[in-house]
C-alpha cells in the first residue's frame, strides 16, 4: 500500500494555550500522530499557528503557506485534531474559501473520527454542515464566556488581567478591591482640580502622572469607592479586529445600553472600603471638566500669561457664546460669532469691562441686601407665568411619560408597532421629559435659591480685589460662573451649586436607579445638583445704592 503525503495543522487560540504549562499542542499533536498511522499518512509538513483564533485563520500568514501547500499536487491529506482546529469562522465567505481549496485540489480532510472527502456529495455535504456548528459553537463559547464574566462583574469581581485596572486600584482574589499607593496623590490630584488648578499639564506634574493618565484618573468614578462598568467590548461578530498578521487583538470599546451599565459597591473581605474622594468633588470635577473643554478655560503656566482674567466666564447677551480675549495693544473682549458674522455685538474694552466685573464680584455680589433683591428678581421671573406647574403635577407628567415609554416598548417587543413608530414615539416622549425635567428643576430652585444660600455659594469671592489675576482665575474655575453681558450692562449670571443635593431631580448620578423606568445620568455626567441656574441682574441693581 502506497503511503500518502500529507500535512498536519496544530492551532491553539491564544498564546497562554501554548505554554509549557498546558497541553493544547501536545493533545493535538498526539492526535494527528495517530490519525496518520492509522492511514497510513506521511507527514511532510507541519504548521504550527500559536494566538491565532478559529474566526482569523485566513488571515495568518501561515494559513495562506498552508493553502498554497494544499494545492501541490502531490499532498493528499491535511490532517487536524478537529475540524475548528481548521476553521471556526461566523463568516460564510470565510468557510467557503477553506472547502473551495480542499475541494479543487482533491485534499482529503482526516479527523481522529474519520476523513471527509470534499470531491464527494457527502463529503461536500458533511464538511459544510461541521464548518457551520464549528461557527455556531464559536458563537455560544464567546456568549457564554460573556455572560459568565457579566456575572463576576455585578458580584463585584475583577475578570480582567492586572493591567486592566485603573491607576491606584488593584483587586485581590479571595479578599476584595483596595487602593494602593498612587492613592494619595490621586486624591491630592482631585483636589486641586476641584479647587480650580485645571491645567491638565500643572497638576500632572505636581502630582507625578503623565497628563493622558490623568485626564483618565479624573473622568473614573472607581474613586468614589464604585466599581462603574459603562462601556464593553463589541461583541458583535463585525467588530472583531486583528493584527496584520491575524494575531488576536482587542475589539473596540462601546457605551453600554442603560441597562447594562454595572455597578458595584467595592470591598475588601466583605466590608465597603473608604472611597479616596465624596461623590460631591467627584461630581464637581465632572463639571469643570466638561466647561475646561467646552469653554476652553486655560491656566496660566507662566506669569502674566493670562492677560484676560474672565475669558471663559463672560457670555454674550445677543447669541449665547463665550467671549474671548483680542488684540496686544488695545484690548477688548469678543462674542466669538462675532468673527464669522453671526453676531452684532460690539467690542468691549478690557479694562472697561473688567473693572465693572470686579466690581460685581467683589463689592455687590459680597452684599447681602444686593443678593436678597437677585432672589427677588428670580423668584420674580420663575414663579410670574399664571401656567406654572407645582412640583406635584410635573413629577404626575413625569410618571405617566415614564408609563408611556414602557408602553411603547411592550408593543414594539409584541409586534403591534414598527421599528421607525418605536423611535419617533421615543424621541417625543424624550423631548417632553427633557422639558418637564427643566420645568421641575426650575420649581426646585425657586424655594431652594434663597440670600443665605446665595451667599454661601458666593463665599470664595470674599476679599477679591485684593487677590491676583492667577488666583482670580482658580476661584472663577472652581465656581464655574456664567456671567451674561452685552456692551457693559451686566444682565445675569449662572450659578452651580445652589441646589442641594438632596433636591436633585434626576436618579442618582453613578450608583442606582431604575435604568428602564428612571432617568439614566451617565456615569461622566453631573448631578442636578451642579446644574447652573441662571440668577438675573437688573440695571440699577447695586450695592453702592444701599
Amino acid at each position: 500500500m502506497t503511503t500518502k503525503k500529507a500535512i498536519e495543522l496544530i492551532r491553539v487560540s491564544t498564546a497562554n494555550q501554548a505554554g509549557v504549562d498546558r497541553e493544547g499542542l501536545n493533545s493535538q499533536r498526539d492526535a494527528n500522530q495517530k490519525t496518520a498511522k492509522q492511514h497510513d499518512l506521511k507527514i511532510v509538513r507541519r504548521f504550527e499557528i500559536v494566538d491565532v483564533s478559529g474566526a482569523n485563520t485566513l488571515h495568518c500568514p501561515e494559513m495562506g503557506e498552508l493553502l498554497e501547500w494544499i494545492a501541490r499536487p502531490e499532498i493528499e491529506g491535511l490532517i487536524c485534531a478537529m475540524f475548528s482546529r481548521v476553521i471556526r469562522s461566523q463568516r460564510n465567505s470565510d468557510l467557503a474559501v477553506v472547502l473551495d481549496a480542499l475541494a479543487d485540489s482533491a485534499t482529503v480532510l482526516y479527523l481522529p473520527d474519520g476523513p471527509i472527502d470534499f470531491n464527494t456529495e457527502d463529503g461536500m455535504l458533511v464538511g459544510t454542515l461541521r464548518g457551520a456548528l464549528a461557527g455556531m459553537e464559536l458563537r455560544s463559547l464567546v456568549k457564554n464566556m460573556w455572560r459568565g464574566k457579566e456575572a463576576k462583574r455585578r458580584r463585584g469581581i475583577h475578570v480582567g488581567a492586572p493591567n486592566t485596572l485603573p491607576t491606584g486600584v488593584t483587586w485581590e482574589k479571595g479578599h476584595g478591591w483596595r487602593y494602593t499607593s498612587p492613592a494619595e496623590r490621586i486624591k491630592n490630584a482631585f483636589l486641586m482640580f476641584d479647587g480650580g488648578d485645571v491645567s491638565y499639564a500643572e497638576v500632572a506634574r505636581r502630582c507625578d502622572f503623565n497628563p493622558l493618565t490623568l485626564r483618565c484618573i479624573l473622568r473614573n468614578p472607581v474613586y468614589t469607592g464604585w466599581r462603574v462598568y459603562s462601556k464593553m467590548r463589541d461583541q458583535r461578530p463585525g467588530a472583531r479586529r486583528m493584527a496584520t498578521d491575524g494575531r488576536q487583538a482587542e475589539r473596540p470599546k462601546v457605551m453600554r445600553k442603560p441597562d447594562e451599565i454595572i455597578r458595584t459597591r467595592m470591598q475588601y473581605d466583605g466590608v465597603d472600603i473608604e472611597p479616596l474622594i465624596s461623590v460631591e468633588t467627584f461630581d464637581h470635577v465632572q463639571r469643570l471638566v466638561e466647561l475646561k473643554a467646552k469653554n476652553h478655560w486655560k491656566m496660566a503656566g507662566a506669569p502674566n500669561q493670562h492677560l484676560y482674567t474672565y475669558a471663559g466666564f463672560v457670555f454674550c447677551q445677543e447669541c449665547g457664546h463665550r467671549l474671548y480675549g483680542e488684540g496686544s495693544t488695545r484690548r477688548y473682549y469678543i462674542c466669538k460669532q462675532k468673527r464669522h458674522g453671526h453676531c452684532t455685538a460690539p467690542h468691549q474694552q478690557k479694562l472697561k469691562l473688567e473693572g465693572l466685573l470686579d466690581e460685581l464680584i467683589g463689592r455687590d455680589l459680597t452684599s447681602m441686601s444686593f443678593l436678597r433683591r437677585i432672589v427677588d428678581a428670580f423668584v420674580a421671573m420663575n414663579t410670574g407665568n399664571a401656567g406654572a406647574r407645582n412640583e406635584k403635577r410635573i413629577q404626575h407628567d413625569l410618571r405617566q411619560l415614564r408609563d408611556r415609554r414602557i408602553r411603547v416598548l411592550d408593543n414594539y417587543e409584541a409586534g403591534h408597532t414598527s421599528a421607525n413608530d418605536r423611535d419617533a414615539k421615543l424621541k417625543a416622549i424624550a423631548r417632553d421629559t427633557v422639558e418637564l425635567e427643566q420645568a421641575l428643576r426650575q420649581t426646585a430652585a425657586v424655594s431652594a435659591v434663597t440670600p443665605q444660600r446665595l451667599a454661601e455659594v458666593l463665599k470664595p469671592f470674599l476679599r477679591w480685589h485684593i487677590l491676583s489675576d492667577q488666583d482670580k482665575r482658580r476661584i472663577l474655575t472652581a465656581a464655574a460662573p456664567q456671567i451674561v453681558c452685552r456692551n457693559y450692562v451686566i444682565s445675569g449670571i449662572r450659578l452651580a451649586g445652589l441646589l442641594p443635593a438632596a433636591q436633585s431631580t434626576a436618579a442618582p448620578a453613578v450608583f442606582a436607579g431604575d435604568n428602564r423606568l428612571g432617568t439614566v445620568v451617565h456615569p461622566h455626567t453631573v448631578t442636578d445638583a451642579y446644574a447652573a441656574i441662571y440668577l438675573p441682574i437688573t440695571t440699577g441693581l447695586s450695592a453702592a445704592s444701599d
